[in-house]
């Protein structure tokens, strides 16, 4: 007769400590309501219940989480002047001339810190930011491969951003299997 099979049982306190919108659904698939990953807050630490393979027996795939700082509107207003652009308020997300500048300011940023730094839309950034996006500088999915601590430096202060680089939910993959519900290998 063989031996079961050892495979390392994920600790159910680890789940526990999450926030209810980084939870797993109960149902496979299920999608989480758009209200309760609003109300999601960034992260100081990564848990390790979200990190993917650094629990062999987790089988599901966890949230995307991404690391670093968010884009506010005054900043915005302020790349988007730099680069030539008069504007009266600042544009809402979704607008042309909003993704453009966003391409622009993402140059910007990117020359200034020496670092090819990226914008994501997450959840988690304050109610008085809605069109804010993040300044990725690492993701749950590559922790390996983050910036070097004078590029957080230096995308700190340009961002005028205060305090550590913290972790927010991605707004496109924020359930658990995206990869299964969006048909991604």
């Amino acid at each position: 007769m063989s031996e079961p099979t050892k495979a390392r049982q994920v600790d159910p306190r680890l789940m526990i400590k999450l926030n209810p919108a980084l939870m797993p659904p109960r149902i496979r698939y299920q999608r989480k309501k758009v209200e309760e990953l609003k109300k999601m807050e960034p992260l100081d630490e990564l848990p390790e219940a979200l990190i993917p393979h650094a629990i062999p027996s987790l089988t599901r795939m966890p949230p995307l989480l991404r690391r670093g700082y968010p884009l506010t509107r005054d900043v915005f207003a302020h790349f988007i002047e730099q680069d030539g652009r008069f504007i009266e308020g600042v544009p809402v997300l979704g607008d042309d001339f909003h993704l453009s500048g966003l391409l622009s300011t993402q140059k910007a940023v990117q020359q200034i810190v020496g670092w090819p730094v990226r914008c994501y839309h997450v959840y988690g950034i304050p109610e008085d930011e809605p069109d804010a996006v993040l300044f990725e500088l690492a993701n749950s999915y590559s922790v390996n491969h983050k910036a070097p601590p004078e590029v957080e430096e230096k995308l700190r202060k340009v961002l005028r951003a205060e305090g550590p680089p913290k972790w927010y939910l991605d707004w496109e993959f924020s359930q658990w299997d995206w990869r299964v519900v969006f048909g991604m290998p």
